[in-house]
Parts: C-alpha cells; sequence; structure tokens
C-alpha cells in the first residue's frame, strides 16, 4: 500500500466485495479497509496465509519502493478497525458510507484502475418460437406448465410437419430423411403432450386450423418407408391426433378433423388407407359417445372400405365396425 511514495505490507484477511478488502498490516497487527486501487501484489512470506480464493494480482500499479517479500502492498491513508470478532467486522462495514456505497455499486459500474470490467448481459429475452429437440423432454417435465408457451411456436410446429412430409415437399427440411425423421418424431411428441395436458382451451379455433391440416397429413407421408410410417403412427401419429380432438373439445371442428381422417381412407396405397381406418377409431375411441354425430358422414367411406379389393382392407373395417358398436352402444348394421 503506497504512503506518499512508500510502500506497506499487509495480508488480505477478509473480502468485503469485489473492491473493498480488509488487510491487517504486517508488524503492527493492525486491519484496515482497502480499496482495491490500494492494492499491489508481491511475493507472500507464507503463502499458507493467503485464502485460495483471493485474487493475486489485484490491479496495475506503478512500481514506488516495491517490498518484494511482502504478499500485498497498502496506503496508510485507510481507518483502522477492530477485528475482535466477525460481528465487528459486520458493524464497521455497515457503518463506513464509503465502503456501503462502493460495495453495492451495479456490475456496469467500472472503477478507475480496476482492469476488470464486469457489465449486465444485454440479450433480450424472449418467448421462444421455433421448436427444438429438447421440447419433447421440457414439455414432458412440465406438462400442463408448458402449454402456457406452447403456443408461441404452433406455427413452426405446422411448417416443420409439411416440411418433414415428403408426400408434400420436395425440399426437405433437412438433406438427410433421417434427420427428418427424427425431427419429424419429436415434434409430433411435443404436440401429443401438448394436447393431453391442455386443461384450458388451448385449441382455440386459428390453432385449430393452423395445425389440423399438417398433422392429418402425416397418415400419408412415406418418409422412411411405409413400414416406418406404420410404425410412426402406431406409437405417435395415431395417439396424437386422436388426443388432439379430446384437447378441441368443438364438435364442429370434430367435424372438419373426422373428415379429413376419412379422406385418407380413399388413398391409392391400401396400407395408409388402413394406417386412416385404424386413426378414425381410436378417434371415436377417444371422444366415446361424443363421436355418434359423426357416424353419419363416415358411413358412406366404411361401405367403401367393405368393398375395397383388398381382403386385408375388407376384414380390418368390418373389425373396426364392431369397435364402433362397442363404443358408441348401438348396432350399426343398418347403415350397410
Amino acid at each position: 500500500m503506497s504512503v506518499g511514495k512508500g510502500w506497506v505490507k499487509g495480508i488480505i484477511t477478509k473480502v468485503l466485495s469485489s473492491v473493498r478488502y480488509i488487510i491487517k498490516l504486517i508488524g503492527s497487527g493492525i486491519s484496515r479497509y482497502v480499496h482495491v486501487s490500494a492494492i499491489k501484489p508481491c511475493i507472500a512470506v507464507n503463502t499458507q496465509l493467503l485464502e485460495p480464493k483471493l485474487p493475486m494480482v489485484v490491479n496495475d500499479m506503478p512500481d514506488v519502493n516495491p517490498v518484494d517479500k511482502d504478499p500485498v502492498l497498502l496506503s496508510q491513508d485507510i481507518p483502522d478497525i477492530n477485528l475482535d470478532s466477525d460481528r465487528d467486522v459486520e458493524n464497521n462495514f455497515i457503518s463506513n458510507p464509503e465502503i456501503r456505497e462502493e460495495s453495492t455499486e451495479g456490475p456496469n459500474q467500472v472503477d478507475e484502475g480496476n482492469s476488470m470490467i464486469l457489465r449486465r448481459s444485454q440479450r433480450l429475452r424472449k418467448a421462444p418460437d421455433r421448436l427444438n429437440l429438447l421440447s419433447s423432454a421440457i414439455a414432458d417435465q412440465l406438462k400442463g406448465l408448458f402449454v402456457l408457451f406452447a403456443g408461441h411456436f404452433i406455427k413452426n410446429a405446422a411448417d416443420l410437419l409439411d416440411s418433414c412430409n415428403s408426400a408434400k415437399s420436395e425440399d426437405l427440411f433437412f438433406d438427410s430423411e433421417e434427420k427428418c425423421l427424427v425431427l419429424l418424431k419429436y415434434v409430433i411428441k411435443t404436440l401429443q403432450i401438448v394436447f393431453l395436458y391442455d386443461s384450458q382451451n388451448f385449441l382455440n379455433k386459428e390453432r385449430f386450423e393452423t395445425l389440423m391440416q399438417p398433422v392429418v397429413d402425416q397418415l400419408e407421408n412415406p418418409l422412411g418407408g411405409i413400414e416406418n410410417l406404420k410404425e410412426r403412427a402406431t406409437e405417435l401419429l395415431i395417439p396424437c391426433i386422436s388426443q388432439f380432438a379430446v384437447a378441441t373439445n368443438d364438435d364442429s371442428l370434430w367435424k372438419l378433423l373426422n373428415y379429413q381422417i376419412l379422406l385418407k381412407t380413399r388413398h391409392n396405397d391400401a396400407d395408409i388407407r388402413l394406417t386412416a381406418l385404424d386413426c378414425l377409431v381410436a378417434m371415436a375411441t377417444q371422444l366415446g359417445s361424443s363421436w355418434l354425430p359423426l357416424l353419419a358422414e363416415s358411413v358412406p367411406f366404411l361401405a367403401e372400405l367393405l368393398e375395397d379389393g383388398d381382403q386385408r382392407i375388407e376384414m380390418m373395417t368390418k373389425e373396426a365396425i364392431r369397435k364402433l358398436e362397442q363404443i358408441l352402444g348401438e348396432p350399426l348394421e343398418k347403415y350397410f
């Protein structure tokens, strides 16, 4: 520490803030409050006396009569304090307005002579507007809380579904089909979780219209091959669409969703027709007796499937009708 044109020796015993320390003078044993600008490092007499977290180089100071064997050099123009107890230290620290003012300086305040500059981040916080591969894991943990933020990325989710649908887009989101399949998996899974934990009418008409077509069109997305589509539909897509219907909770919107699923039963590929039929039954299972008003428009499509040239489809359609009878609680033979 500088004294006019000289320095005295001391050891840092307590760190009060980023710019204030308590230093004990070697020899006299007197302790003083010291600002960082009045400290210059030197070689310690006993390194065990130094705390491991204390800065070894605090500030650049001019070399004026340095003492090479002392831990720190400091100025004597600082009042002595009593260090009989920790409470005395705290009382002295609180009662000294100069120390209290400097110790509460904001991180943007830069002291002259202090070479380290700390600044508060100016990055703006904003709501998420897109999905990533972590979204499904976060949604699964936050459950209903995640639904509060889901409205910000609904449009992005719809765009991703279309850009990973090889039946709708020639230029996929990724050049690699494998990457697109991974992305598709997590987008569908995230949406399913959102629909599952929606208890506050999150799916209004606008959001329903944004998501409905991209989601239903996944029933005919041949990305990765038909076998991959069938597996994806069973594990992710059909549960997502059926939960989508439950979360909508609007019979007028159910009619739109049901009709779009029925249209997929007229696809040229028999496996896709079967997938759409499974989706229809899953939706009816979720809605229960509420699906009854949708039966009338579904009958013509089911009749077409009963007369399909593929025996698998004819057999699966009869099985689907039996399940619908159990769900609705009435026989359906009179409709065919």
